[in-house]
């Protein structure tokens, strides 16, 4: 007789703690790798894993809800870390690769803006230098990639201004 043995499914905070771990051990010592909270806009809260090589200083964030909808979709764990190996291995040295905490007199000509809702945000303003603006706030960022894949930025946060000592 054939039994058929089903796989339980492991629950979100379980898979990203087991993907966390297996792209770390796949990667090796040379590298460390968390999974970081972060907030987007309307106070969207994501869950990142973060892959920093030693000697670099910067990290691309990978997004990792869509991973888990395809593992619960039948994507077994292993392809999956492969493919988060590979994407992280794709990423390319963004151009101001060097700390982002030098010297805001350096900085500014790459500091850009952006406008979000106000009331939608209150969570994330709180981290980040805002200036309110009727129901808006107008947030800043850091270029550091602009190229036909796209742009790539850095929301400046009030560490950053303590770092610059500014206001």
């Amino acid at each position: 007789m054939l039994q058929v043995v089903m796989e339980e499914k492991l629950d979100y905070l379980s898979f990203i703690n087991t993907v966390c771990g297996k792209v770390k051990e796949a990667l090796g010592e040379e590298y460390q790798v968390q999974i970081c909270k972060v907030i987007k806009n309307n106070s969207l809260e994501l869950d990142s894993l973060v892959v920093l090589k030693k000697g670099r200083n910067y990290a691309p964030n990978i997004y990792l809800l869509s991973y888990y909808e395809s593992y619960l979709g039948g994507t077994p764990v292993p392809e999956i870390v492969g493919r988060l190996c590979m994407l992280y291995q794709s990423y390319e040295e963004p151009v101001l690769s060097r700390d982002f905490t030098y010297s805001l007199k350096e900085m500014k000509q790459c500091i850009i803006y952006r406008l979000v809702s106000f009331e939608r945000n209150q969570k994330l303003l709180s981290q980040i230098p805002h200036i309110k603006y009727l129901d808006l706030a107008v947030t800043f960022h850091c270029v550091v990639r602009d190229d036909e894949e796209g742009i790539g930025t850095i929301r400046i946060t009030n560490e950053h201004m303590k770092q610059w000592k500014t206001t």
